[in-house]
């Protein structure tokens, strides 16, 4: 079995050897437990592997987040990695879980990510909950969304 280097240090090896490549994998905490630098931490080991990476940000604006990489001098980095075409941030409205899922779709189909990251799934749930569509339809449609990122690995 094929992983990847989560970049989170002292986690692969718990993990036997990094992330099952092409899994979806879900963080989950509180506000401020580090959900956000997790995922940039990850973007950030594939983007040193030579990987493309994109992250779908549904609240904060992107100054915000490379603001709050800055401590960690990450934040050049990624406007490095940004300027080669590597790395993309992509801020999404969250209206409806149709334009989130055809957002992600179309920015993924038209930057060939290895690496994608979507933060943050309560923004998706709280649109989930305010459509009137059938629990089938909204399963569908995230089912859709996970297959999608299965194709991309």
């Amino acid at each position: 079995m094929e992983r990847i280097n989560s970049g989170i240090i002292g986690l692969d090896e718990l993990i036997e050897g990094g992330f099952v490549k092409g899994s979806s994998i879900l963080i989950v905490g509180a506000p401020g437990a580090g959900k956000t630098i997790f995922g940039l931490q990850f973007l950030l080991a594939g983007l040193k592997n030579g990987e493309n990476g994109i992250y779908f940000t549904l609240e904060e604006r992107k100054e915000d987040l490379l603001k709050d990489v800055e401590r960690f001098g990450w934040n050049k980095i990624f406007e490095d990695y940004e300027k080669k075409g590597k790395f993309t941030i992509v801020h999404i409205l969250p209206t409806s879980i149709e334009k989130i899922k055809d957002e992600i779709m179309k920015n993924c189909n038209l930057f060939n990510p290895q690496r994608v990251v979507i933060d943050n799934i309560t923004l998706i749930k709280l649109s989930w909950e305010e459509e009137k569509d059938s629990i089938g339809k909204k399963r569908k449609m995230l089912f859709d969304l996970i297959s999608f990122f299965k194709l991309l690995a």
